[in-house]
């Protein structure tokens, strides 16, 4: 919607421009021939389409970065959010795991001191009395 009209924007900009050049290099010609009125007029109406055009595009911008904003932060998290409730999900179903061979005596101390953390994890279980 609005890149097509940054071309035009370009376009204006460059007729602004050659407005503008054509006043300061006959600047002498236009006071000899009164006609500063003309090119004043001639002036506002090449700056007023680029104005007009410019707040289209600001007013487009305004509405379309919010809704870019709000698309994006929810796709992040709605990406985040699944690789978190995977990660989540591992980690309770290692915490279970560890509870049932706890449960059924399948897990020794020397055994859970081998695993990494396993002095930590031992230290825990021995203090909810969930181990000897």
């Amino acid at each position: 919607i609005v890149l097509p009209r940054f071309e035009k924007v370009q376009k204006l900009i460059d007729k602004v421009n050659g407005v503008t050049r054509e006043n300061l290099s006959g600047i002498r010609v236009i006071r000899a021939f009164n006609a500063e009125k003309y090119q004043g007029e001639r002036f506002d109406e090449v700056n007023t389409a680029l104005t007009n055009q410019q707040l289209f595009n600001q007013r487009c911008f305004a509405v379309l970065m919010p809704v870019m904003n709000i698309v994006m932060h929810g796709l992040t998290l709605g990406i985040l959010g699944n690789a978190l409730s995977t990660l989540v999900s591992i980690a309770i179903g290692g915490v279970v795991y560890v509870l049932v061979l706890l449960g059924i005596g399948g897990v020794k101390k020397e055994e859970l001191l081998t695993m990494p953390k396993g002095e930590k994890i031992y230290s825990i279980l021995k203090k909810f009395k969930l181990m000897r």
